[in-house]
């Protein structure tokens, strides 16, 4: 019954643990043997070179189905190898093995004559690199993920006690290893790299192979820095907002940007931020709890238009519920009036028709708050509902100086202000060289100007280092912060950064369009010139330029062979290619 199975399960767990120690003594020191040990591996990781064979490789279903059945295959590690055939040819099935994501029903995979079933998975988990048509990207940053392959174990000496306290002596209590979890654990040698700096560029050359390169840079654009950690890189960026503003000196180019000035409104931000003329720094002055903010409520008080926002809020909300009353939620008009959603409409709408406009000044609370939300999120040049004019522009240009002249000690922190010739820590890359805004009704605005950064970066030569920002980026849970394709890519690029001897895909370009999915293919036939690269793929036409290729159907190689020999009348190779 059930405790049968559970005994014959642990008997199994105790006959593997058996098994891999028995390996694993066989690459330790002799002296290392009878020694306790963590994350067990060789002194030396051996390469995969010389022969892969494949001999009588049988894979059995559940149902006692062959999957695969009986393949012998002779192949050198450093050939570049094509696997084709249909769906549920096993091809899929096939590259999992070589890849030892499982096990075979019988016979036995080898390299060089010795059985790769039987090598410590610290050895195949770094000479073997294996990317599949989905693959999980974790939560962390961009950089985490790519040099992720690269973390074997802590630099140094493990144990050491950088968390303080008693952590170790708990650790080997409950029988966890001791190793620092917050030391440097990249192998920098696995890749013949000195350190982080050649690490960074050996990173961008790979993600420039993947096609990635510049989606990492558009990412690096949208980063932000600690300026007194980044000196250099901060002081090029200001050399890129010169640079920028040079630029405007051309009327077509002054159009499109409307700097921060602080005698001027900016028609093109917020009334928030116009008011803050600065970036906050922490929920202190949460841009979408300004009504709330004691401290911004005194500063309209002082320059008398408390009043005034409170009649613009109920203007606002009014006007949004005549004109939004019959629109469907996902009308455009919601994305031109952002400051209002479809779900908040029917509030707003309640509120309006229970409140009078001549007793807007004996509101309280949430009312109050809900109407006086409404102006911060105006921008004149966006919203054009003539209701931050000329006559309150001034207004709140006296506010914005009263603003940072009475703010409290305790809450100086709490904002970076825009200063011209200063970095503001708070703002990311691109809106630091911008230093303004994006002016609304100008044709493609948004393209325009980023192009003109970009060739600003690229005159700065700061591309790079651009890019290199971006490997910070936080790709959100299993990824969700990234597109399908650059979740691929940059698994790919994960794949080749770690120089595997054996790079093993499957059909992992097949969600890639056309171009990108040539333009990888050849980037890694060139990476991979001398190891091996044995490809699973999705279209047979694909294979031309391999050194050899595996034609599968129903469980068996039925063909093997270079590309001139198999692309002929009658071969199981030209009938497929012809059928896709």
């Amino acid at each position: 019954g059930p405790w049968k199975e559970l005994l014959t399960y642990y008997q199994m767990k105790e006959d593997a643990r058996i098994k891999y120690d028995t390996v694993i003594s066989q690459f330790q020191p002799a002296g290392m043997r009878d020694q306790s040990y963590q994350l067990d591996q060789p002194d030396e990781i051996p390469r995969l070179k010389g022969e892969l064979t494949t001999a009588n490789l049988t894979l059995t279903d559940e149902q006692d189905v062959n999957v695969l059945d009986g393949i012998s295959l002779k192949v050198q590690t450093s050939e570049h190898i094509a696997i084709v055939g249909p769906s549920g040819s096993g091809k899929e099935d096939l590259v999992m093995l070589l890849a030892r994501l499982i096990d075979p029903s019988k016979g036995s995979i080898s390299v060089d004559g010795s059985d790769i079933g039987t090598m410590p998975e610290a050895v195949t988990g770094r000479r073997i690199s294996f990317v599949g048509a989905s693959s999980y990207i974790f939560a962390g940053t961009l950089g985490d993920n790519l040099f992720y392959g690269l973390k074997h174990r802590p630099n140094g000496s493990g144990g050491e006690d950088s968390r303080g306290g008693n952590w170790i002596s708990e650790a080997e209590a409950a029988g966890n290893m001791t190793y620092d979890i917050n030391a440097d654990w990249i192998d920098y040698s696995a890749i013949g790299v000195d350190g982080q700096a050649d690490l960074t560029g050996g990173a961008l050359r790979v993600l420039k192979m993947v096609d990635l390169v510049d989606d990492v840079y558009r990412l690096g654009l949208r980063g932000t820095i600690n300026p007194a950690n980044n000196p250099d890189l901060t002081e090029s960026i200001l050399r890129a907002r010169t640079a920028l503003v040079d630029r405007t000196k051309d009327p077509e180019v002054a159009a499109l940007i409307e700097p921060f000035d602080r005698e001027k409104y900016n028609t093109n931000a917020t009334v928030g931020e116009n008011l803050l003329f600065g970036n906050p720094i922490d929920e202190r002055f949460d841009m979408e709890r300004l009504a709330e903010n004691e401290y911004v409520l005194s500063v309209l008080g002082k320059v008398g238009i408390t009043e005034q926002m409170l009649s613009i809020g109920y203007q606002v909300a009014a006007t949004m519920v005549e004109l939004f009353a019959d629109v469907p939620p996902d009308h455009e008009l919601f994305q031109q009036f952002s400051f209002i959603s479809s779900e908040d409409l029917p509030d707003f709408q309640a509120l309006v028709t229970r409140i009078d406009r001549d007793s807007l000044d004996q509101l309280t609370g949430e009312d109050r708050a809900s109407l006086m939300s409404l102006p911060f999120k105006l921008i004149p040049a966006r919203h054009r509902l003539g209701l931050v004019n000329e006559e309150l522009q001034p207004k709140l240009l006296e506010a914005r100086e009263v603003f940072a002249r009475d703010l409290p000690e305790e809450l100086q922190d709490a904002v970076e202000f825009f200063d011209r010739d200063a970095y503001n820590r708070a703002a990311n890359l691109q809106d630091n060289i911008l230093f303004g805004k994006i002016a609304y009704g100008q044709a493609e605005a948004g393209e325009r100007v980023g192009g003109i950064i970009s060739e600003v970066i690229e005159q700065l030569e700061l591309r790079d280092t651009v890019a290199e920002v971006g490997l910070g980026f936080d790709v959100g849970i299993a990824g969700s912060k990234l597109g399908a394709a650059q979740r691929q890519k940059l698994a790919i690029a994960r794949a080749i950064l770690k120089k595997p001897d054996v790079l093993i895909l499957s059909e992992a370009t097949a969600s890639l369009d056309g171009g990108v999915q040539t333009r990888i293919l050849a980037n890694l036939k060139v990476e991979f010139e001398g190891r091996g690269l044995i490809w699973s793929l999705h279209r047979a036409d694909l294979a031309k330029d391999f050194d050899r290729i595996v034609v599968m159907k129903g469980g068996k190689a039925v063909e093997v062979g270079a590309y001139d020999d198999l692309n002929k009348d009658g071969t199981s190779y030209k009938e497929l290619a012809a059928a896709e």
